[in-house]
């Protein structure tokens, strides 16, 4: 079922991705010169960039067999002149101390226009008369080498089961920061969809007043995930029996 991607100019996202594939667009700014789309608000920007850029991938030409042949033939020669060199780090490499990693940091996402400042401090988003099935959100926060990241600034924000934000209020958002362990625990709501969106929750992660990454958290195995186009899978919960885990990386 196709939906709205633009809100704002009423198109929907079937009828976008067959225009893009007879019409040839490789920006969206080529795009709003011809059509009237994302030239309001701008919040569906991510989307049809998202759009354009998986209508290119898939309209790209593939190599011919020659190409391929010469390509795998380039690595080969690559390989057979650069291994004695290969083996010589790998020896190097096997001598040095092993040391920790988690990986690259937290990829980013962006913010919306539904963010609050200044929400209460808490760990539990769950009011009374809310419907939603709730949910436990626990992880750490760490560095790219896992060490804990105590005091931590963690501000969470999200949908209540019908897909609408409290932009009045503070229902459904709130701050907390890491313990010593870098632990962190939020109780809240599974939020509701809305069109173009699957669920998910917001956050900001900042420590000391540094850099703050704002990015989203994903339910796992939800249908609607492979359908969001700011769906990025690096950025799904694990389930762990009844709860929802992640860990946060920030940059050293």
């Amino acid at each position: 079922m196709s939906e709205v991607i633009c809100v704002c100019n009423g198109v929907w996202e079937e009828d976008l991705r067959d225009y893009l594939r007879s019409t040839p667009i490789s920006s969206i700014d080529e795009l709003r010169a011809k059509e009237r789309i994302c030239n309001k608000c701008r919040q569906c920007e991510p989307l049809v960039n998202a759009l354009i850029a998986e209508v290119l991938a898939a309209t790209k030409p593939k190599p011919s067999r020659r190409q391929s042949l010469l390509a795998l033939g380039g690595i080969a020669l690559y390989a057979g002149l650069s291994s004695a060199s290969i083996l010589t780090t790998r020896k190097a490499i096997a001598q040095q101390p092993a040391t920790p990693s988690c990986g690259k940091p937290t990829p980013p996402q962006m913010e919306g226009p539904f963010f609050t400042p200044l929400s209460p401090e808490r760990t539990n988003l769950i009011e009374p008369g809310m419907k939603a099935p709730s949910v436990r959100i626990v992880g750490h926060v760490v560095d790219v080498n896992c060490r804990p990241i105590r005091g931590v600034l963690l501000d969470f924000w999200q949908t209540d089961d019908l897909g609408r934000y409290d932009n009045k209020g503070y229902l459904l958002r709130g701050h907390q920061y890491s313990n010593a362990k870098g632990e962190f625990r939020l109780d809240t709501l599974i939020p509701g969809e809305y069109p173009g969106r699957t669920p998910h929750f917001h956050v900001k992660v900042q420590h000391n007043n540094g850099p703050v990454l704002t990015t989203q958290l994903y339910l796992p195995n939800h249908p609607r995930n492979t359908r969001d186009f700011l769906f990025d899978p690096r950025l799904v919960l694990t389930s762990r029996g009844s709860e929802l885990r992640f860990q946060f990386v920030l940059a050293s």
